[in-house]
């Protein structure tokens, strides 16, 4: 008697694969989800590193003052904006300041002097309004989650829940 062999899966190799395959996705979906949430505050606090240094770079090269603008705290978009009425301010109507770039965050940051929403850099390129935080409370670990604005350097660090310690 020939018998015919049949190709395919029976229905019970088929349920293991689905639990083996559910019980990795159960395992790596937390995973993921943290590092993507790492990803983006790292992502984020390097944006604002580079927008600062790049107000900083046009302030002192174009000799105008230039500076970084936000309209909401916490802080979810930023723009690089420089003055063209020679009033030194860049929050003014948009007839006094020209606003060069916008980055929008993916992760809402928090500043640490919340009278003012704008850091300007002088034509010197020091910054004017110094001592502003930007940064991101979180319950993931991180590399950089904040930065720092001093007089003469901008630097990413990681937030404490208190100071940012430059990294």
């Amino acid at each position: 008697m020939d018998r015919k062999v049949r190709g395919g899966f029976t229905l019970i190799e088929v349920i293991v694969v689905i639990a083996i395959m559910a019980i990795i996705m159960a395992i790596g979906i937390p995973s993921y989800t943290k590092w993507k949430r790492k990803y983006n505050i790292e992502s984020d606090t390097r944006e604002i590193f580079l927008l600062l240094n790049e107000a900083r770079k046009r302030s002192l090269f174009e000799k105008k003052v230039c500076g970084v603008v936000w309209k909401t705290n916490p802080i979810t978009s930023l723009s690089l904006a420089c003055d063209t009425n020679n009033n030194e301010k860049i929050d003014d109507d948009p007839s006094g300041a020209k606003v060069y770039s916008v980055v929008n965050l993916r992760d809402s940051f928090n500043i640490n002097i919340t009278l003012y929403k704008y850091v300007r850099f002088m034509k010197n390129g020091m910054a004017k309004d110094w001592g502003r935080v930007f940064y991101c409370p979180s319950s993931v670990d991180v590399s950089y989650n904040c930065v720092v604005v001093s007089n003469l350097r901008i630097n990413m660090g990681h937030w404490d829940g208190n100071t940012c310690t430059p990294r």
